[in-house]
């Protein structure tokens, strides 16, 4: 499997980690690193190092909430010789309390920043961006 690939699968398991808010399998998939920053939509939502960014899943997956994600459109590039990676998506997500649907969101943006440790992919940094209504800022 090229790194391509591998990067691509990575991809999925993540988002799957946060359909489920799953923090174990999201500690395995986060490198271990204090400074690196995972950063929400929300001002509370600026998480730095992996203890944090778990702690933040811990808390939601105790909530009863749950998350569904359709990616509308994804681009992943490779760098550093194989050691680098970065991912882009915009996807459209529904939201659920108990299994009820409370919010469905479009044009939701994310990107994530990877490194290569070992053989495995581990994620260095992410950001998260949900849409307002109209410009935030006008040029």
């Amino acid at each position: 499997m090229g790194e391509k690939a591998k990067v691509e699968k990575f991809v999925k398991e993540y988002l799957n980690t946060w359909m489920n808010y799953d923090a174990g399998a999201l500690k395995r998939m986060v490198a271990d690193d204090k400074n690196a920053a995972h950063i929400g939509t929300d001002v509370d939502e600026y998480m730095v190092g992996r203890q944090a960014l778990l702690t933040r899943i811990e808390s939601i997956s105790k909530t009863g909430v749950g998350m569904t994600t359709k990616v509308r459109q994804k681009q992943i590039s490779i760098a550093g010789g194989n050691r680098a990676a970065h991912f882009a998506l915009k996807f459209d997500t529904k939201i659920y309390k108990n299994g009820k649907l409370v919010k469905k969101i479009d044009d939701v943006r994310t990107t994530g920043f990877l490194v290569k440790k070992g053989k495995e992919w581990k994620l260095a940094g992410s950001h998260v961006s949900l849409p307002v209504k109209g410009r935030a800022v006008k040029y």
